[in-house]
């Protein structure tokens, strides 16, 4: 939270601040998860959030999921299949260079995985925005 507030992504907040604690801590916890490939379980309750803030952070994670799932698979070809290989079936880059007769080096599928990364990440800042999600 200190470093969203120094770096300004935080400007006002939307919720109570136990709220948005418990919301980056579930948040880095998924991504650790995420790294080692694990699944990730289902929102924990905690009796000392509110029922009210519970529910918007479920909501609100929910929502964000379902916008890039719909942005990834809005992407075009080769975008869309770089992506969804490495990120959701979780394949090497030589197994994907083998999908993907168009690319003949590793280096250059990392290169084109970048450059995915970063029209998806452009496309979700504007949509999240418009939708005043932080």
């Amino acid at each position: 939270m200190y470093f969203n507030i120094k770096n300004g992504k935080l400007k006002t907040f939307t919720c109570q601040p136990k709220t948005y604690l418990f919301a980056i801590g579930k948040n880095k916890i998924n991504n650790e998860l995420r790294k080692k490939g694990r699944p990730i379980p289902p929102l924990p309750s905690d009796p000392s959030i509110d029922e009210i803030d519970q529910l918007e952070i479920e909501t609100t994670y929910t929502d964000k999921l379902d916008i890039v799932y719909d942005e990834v698979h809005n992407l075009t070809d080769p975008c869309k299949k770089i992506l969804i290989s490495f990120y959701y079936k979780k394949l090497s880059y030589n197994e994907i260079l083998s999908e993907m007769p168009d690319y003949s080096i590793v280096e250059t599928l990392k290169t084109q995985k970048y450059k995915c990364m970063k029209r998806l990440e452009k496309i979700l800042k504007e949509r999240f925005a418009v939708l005043n999600f932080n």
